[in-house]
């Protein structure tokens, strides 16, 4: 019996350890759509049905100029600017969408910035989707 349950702990688990992007494709498939407006700041104010997605209820979009749509959805908030999240991209970042700084004894570093929000540094994750954060504060 004890078997039992410890095997249905596990494929319950299982089950609700899907995609973490999953949860945020709605909202991407709605600003394609033009469905969810972007503030001119890049800044989107989730509706009730997505609020619950990120801490604060809003995300952050960017629009590069050869089309490209970066959408950031913060997952935590530190002090200051200091955060983690997920980041769609409609195409692979490429090397132009990087920037280097050098921070001396702690090496050099590459960020981007997304809808406003900086120096982010980026980790693969899947494809169109990357887990970025935010460590200065």
């Amino acid at each position: 019996m004890i078997r039992f349950i410890t095997f249905l702990c596990f494929a319950l688990m299982a089950v609700g350890c899907g995609s973490r992007s999953a949860k945020f494709e709605p909202v991407v498939s709605d600003i394609q759509l033009g469905v969810l407006a972007v503030h001119t700041n890049g800044t989107v104010r989730l509706p009730v049905k997505f609020a619950s997605l990120t801490p604060v209820g809003e995300i952050f979009v960017e629009k590069k100029p050869d089309g490209g749509l970066f959408i950031l959805f913060p997952t935590w908030y530190g002090r200051g600017n200091d955060l983690d999240g997920i980041l769609y991209c409609s195409r692979a970042l490429l090397p132009s969408d990087y920037y280097t700084t050098d921070w001396g004894a702690g090496g050099k570093r590459q960020h981007i910035d997304v809808g406003g929000r900086d120096m982010l540094t980026v980790h693969d994750y899947k494809p169109h989707w990357y887990k970025v954060s935010r460590r200065l504060d």
